[in-house]
């Protein structure tokens, strides 16, 4: 099952990582297309227009927070939702 949470307050990525560990959560792990497809939804019907998602620079790389390296050529921690 999951669980998204939208939080109003404006924070940086380090800050939006440490409120979901506050609450045994983590940012976002999306998966896959679909996945994708529903957290921008989401993120449009709150009327969200940048997001924290679970993806981290490791150095050369991208990686999830669970360890598993993205397969996203180009990417970013932080997303911008398309009006």
């Amino acid at each position: 099952m999951l669980c998204y949470w939208i939080d109003p307050e404006a924070v940086t990525w380090p800050e939006a990582q440490a409120q979901c560990e506050r609450s045994d959560a983590s940012l976002a792990l999306v998966s896959g297309f679909l996945e994708n497809a529903l957290v921008v939804e989401l993120l449009r019907e709150q009327q969200v227009t940048q997001a924290w998602i679970g993806l981290t620079e490791s150095f050369t790389s991208w990686k999830w927070l669970s360890g598993e390296c993205s397969r996203v050529v180009q990417a970013a921690s932080h997303i911008t939702i398309p009006a």
